[in-house]
């Protein structure tokens, strides 16, 4: 009788996988310094580095001295990185997403509302959900706040800030641009140091300001600063245009309705 006899070689592999797929289903992996050992504390855990730490019950990763992964499937990437959060990902020296799926990228980034997303150095993710920062020592205050810009700061509720140093401090204020501010609830700011002070107020325009209650300022330097007003470009540039003109000057008119009409200048200067 003949026996066919695999090579050892073939024999061992094979020893090698069945043991790999035996224990894939529950590995916990540990390794720290002589003086300060890693602590895998569950069965499907992975700690690397000095007092590096898992917990929870299950796919919870810690790698750098003193990161901590605090609960199921969070991730800890960093010297002191901390994911507390339920599913939650914090990479970055000092970081920390301590909400559940909260993510923090960057020194010092740090995520701590439910959802909540800090992307940079010391940017800043809080309100109780969905909040986004993302850039150097960006801040999102509040819920749904988006800041996006270094020191972007969205500060009110549902805000977004985008451009270095922009604020939109009121509830659904929107910022863009550096410098822009919107400080009234619902207003927007869009230009370089633009502002909308008002409610409800818009200004568009570098260093255009919009102050009053529905105001609207449009224009470089355009300022509307009474409620309802409407501003379109500053005083020199009007005269300017003016002096430009050639023929007839009307002057348009709007009625109850709404309806626009025009006029002479000299039939107006006459009426008054």
């Amino acid at each position: 009788m003949k026996m066919d006899f695999l090579p050892k070689s073939v024999l061992k592999i094979s020893a090698l996988t069945f043991a790999i797929a035996a224990t894939a289903s529950c590995t916990a992996m540990a390794t720290g310094t002589d003086h300060q050992t890693a602590n895998a504390a569950s069965s499907t855990a992975i700690t690397l580095g000095n007092a590096a730490t898992t917990s929870g019950t299950n796919d919870t990763v810690a790698i750098g001295s003193q990161a901590n992964a605090g609960l199921n499937s969070a991730t800890a990437v960093g010297g002191q990185a901390n994911a507390a959060g339920l599913g939650s990902t914090s990479i970055g020296w000092q970081s920390k997403a301590t909400a559940e799926r909260a993510q923090a990228f960057g020194h010092l980034a740090n995520a701590s509302g439910v959802r909540s997303t800090a992307v940079g150095e010391a940017a800043m993710a809080g309100g109780n959900n969905d909040t986004v920062a993302v850039g150097n020592k960006a801040n999102a205050g509040l819920n749904s706040a988006t800041a996006v810009g270094g020191e972007a700061n969205a500060a009110g509720l549902g805000s977004t800030s985008i451009g270095w140093q922009s604020k939109a401090t009121a509830e659904r204020a929107q910022a863009f641009g550096h410098l822009a501010n919107a400080s009234g609830m619902r207003s927007t700011a869009i230009g370089e140091a633009a502002m909308a002070q008002g409610t409800t107020s818009v200004a568009v325009g570098n260093k255009s300001m919009a102050g009053g209650m529905n105001s609207i300022a449009i224009g470089n330097e355009a300022k509307a600063s009474k409620d309802n007003q409407v501003v379109l470009g500053n005083a020199g540039q009007v005269q300017s245009s003016t002096a430009a003109q050639s023929g007839t000057v009307r002057i348009v008119t709007i009625d109850n309705n709404g309806t626009l009409g025009t006029m002479m200048v000299d039939y107006y200067q006459k009426a008054k």
